[in-house]
């Protein structure tokens, strides 16, 4: 499953900004997915305690135990085949 989550990168979250903003972003990339908010900076916070919070976008593998198997910061164009990799590996892995 993907979970997206926009933010702001501040200490609070405008919301109705926020989401005015983050519906222009989908609409010019042509994107249809579904884009969460974190009003009370939880997930800055996570990624605070590993990387810079600066750092966006932030992209983690999660396994079904809830354990951050792997994390890339920024985006460059191989990231997507990175990530593909990884999950791909841990699906396997549970067909064993």
């Amino acid at each position: 499953r993907l979970l997206s989550i926009s933010s702001q990168g501040g200490a609070t979250e405008e919301l109705p900004r926020l989401k005015a903003d983050t519906e222009a972003f989908l609409k010019r990339g042509g994107y249809e997915l579904a884009v969460y908010a974190d009003p009370y900076g939880a997930t800055r916070r996570g990624l605070a305690a590993v990387a810079s919070p600066d750092v966006f976008p932030a992209t983690f593998v999660v396994d079904r135990d809830g354990r951050v198997v792997e994390g890339w910061l920024g985006y460059d164009p191989a990231t997507f085949e990175r990530i593909k990799l990884q999950v791909a590996s841990l699906l396997a892995a549970e067909q064993k």
